[in-house]
């Protein structure tokens, strides 16, 4: 979806060749073209590497501490906190059982 938002694929949705070497590079283990897999790994091998010397592999590249404190919410210190009045639970009424 990623690629799709930032214009980084074909009318069709499939992938710019650059992008689509780099993703299969990514999840070798995951996908798998239906037809002669190493010969399509071969293929793509040198689409990939132009792909990164052109700056496209950043997508890949594991996040930094400092770009996870940025996206990360800060955790709650107590029980309810952090949600709105409207979603805390009322307080119990216990109910004694009829008696007929």
């Amino acid at each position: 979806m990623a690629l799709v938002a930032e214009g980084r694929t074909f009318r069709s949705g499939l992938p710019r060749p650059l992008d689509l070497a780099l993703f299969m590079r990514e999840f070798e283990q995951e996908v798998q073209p239906p037809a002669a897999p190493g010969l399509v790994r071969a293929a793509t091998a040198p689409l990939a590497w132009l792909a990164v010397r052109r700056g496209l592999g950043r997508r890949y590249q594991s996040p930094t501490l400092q770009d996870l404190a940025r996206v990360r919410k800060p955790v709650p210190t107590r029980p309810g906190e952090g949600r709105g009045h409207s979603s805390r639970p009322g307080p119990m009424r216990l109910v004694s059982p009829r008696k007929h």
